[in-house]
Parts: structure tokens; sequence; C-alpha cells
């Protein structure tokens, strides 16, 4: 993310108000992720070292929503991590809450149509395809009635590249990663909730800033 842009984990509006208001009383932006087809395995190898190894993706997945402040939009952002010790982690996908369904490519030196982040990055290409449920709380709707609602994200990724030799290896080169070609299936239940002015003021503390 480019700029500095405040966020919340699928909060609802930051400015104070006197009265109540729609906020997410989930606690946890965590959802879970299941693997549909293809290994769901990040491949990082160091060629001059004949070193390679294999992460697996995490069984968890984050939901944020990201406030653009400057061009007053709203997106969505899926943080996907991978087990295992020292892995690469995250990989984070930024989309525009308007993006239709479909496969877009992608590139990691830009920010549209999707915004791509992996932990360690140096260069990235491929292809994502988007599939989700509509109308997501704090997203698609700004101010949701107070219930239950489930959020659904399919994504089949296929993604090359390469990231800086890190701690964990010792490459003299950068580290050429491939992640093979593997689609899986997010979900996310979020409690709406109401909450008043000092709700906000006392969670203003936890806000934390994108990058």
């Amino acid at each position: 993310m480019n700029g500095m842009k405040p966020w919340l984990p699928l909060a609802g509006a930051l400015v104070v108000q006197a009265c109540s208001f729609p906020c997410d009383k989930t606690g946890d932006s965590r959802g879970t992720l299941q693997p549909v087809s293809g290994s769901g395995q990040l491949v990082v190898s160091c060629a001059s070292r004949q070193d390679t190894r294999t992460f697996a993706f995490h069984e968890t997945w984050f939901l944020y929503s990201v406030h653009d402040l400057e061009k007053k939009t709203r997106s969505f952002e899926v943080t996907l991590g991978f087990q295992g010790q020292n892995a690469p982690a995250n990989l984070n996908f930024t989309f525009d809450r308007t993006l239709a369904d479909g496969a877009y490519p992608l590139d990691g030196q830009s920010t549209a149509p999707v915004q791509t982040e992996l932990t360690w990055m140096r260069s990235l290409e491929g292809t994502v395809s988007l599939a989700r449920s509509r109308d997501v709380p704090f997203i698609d709707v700004s101010e949701p009635e107070p219930g239950e609602y489930a959020t659904t994200v399919d994504l089949t990724l296929a993604l090359t590249g390469q990231l800086t030799s890190y701690y964990s290896f010792d490459c003299p080169e950068p580290l050429q990663f491939t992640l093979l070609p593997s689609t899986v299936h997010l979900e996310k239940h979020t409690t709406v909730g109401t909450c008043d002015g000092g709700d906000v003021l006392e969670g203003l503390s936890n806000a934390r800033l994108g990058h």
C-alpha cells in the first residue's frame, strides 16, 4: 500500500459520533483457509547453493478493510501466511471493493487492478482469479445492519518471482520463488453490533498503519 493509510480490521466509522452506530464485534479478523486444488506450496530456492525449501499455506487467513483517506476509497485486503520455520510470510492482496470477479494479471511493481506484496519480495508476476461473496460489512456496506455475516473468497493463484536473500537462507544471490498453481477457499464470519463514541476512543489505541 502506497503512503500511510490508517486502517482497522473490519472496523466501522473512525469518526466519533454522539449516538450509536454499527461496528465489528467479532474480535478477530481471522478466517479459515481450505485448499481446493493444487499443492498450495511456495517453493523457494537458491540456485548456487542448491538449497530448495517448500512452505504450505497456513490454515488461517486475515481480512481487513483498507481506507484510503486521500482518494476516499475503500478496499479489502486478503492476507495469506505460510507454515514452517522461517517461512517468508505474508502474501497480501489488496482489491478495490468494486473489482468484479474474474482473472487478473499480477505485477509486483503495480497497484492496479490488484496490489500484491510478499514479505521479502524483490519482484513478482503471475495471475490471480477472484470470486467472492457480496456484500461484505464495512467493505461493501459502510453501515451494515446488526447481525451475523458470512464472507467467502475463492482465489486461484500462480506466481513466480524473486525474494531478497534473507536470514534463513545463506544465498549470495536473490532467491527464486514459485507459488505452484493452487485454488483456496476462504471463509470469514463477522458479528456486527453497535458502538458509541466511547467505544471508538477506547479502540483507537489499537489502530495500525498500512504501508
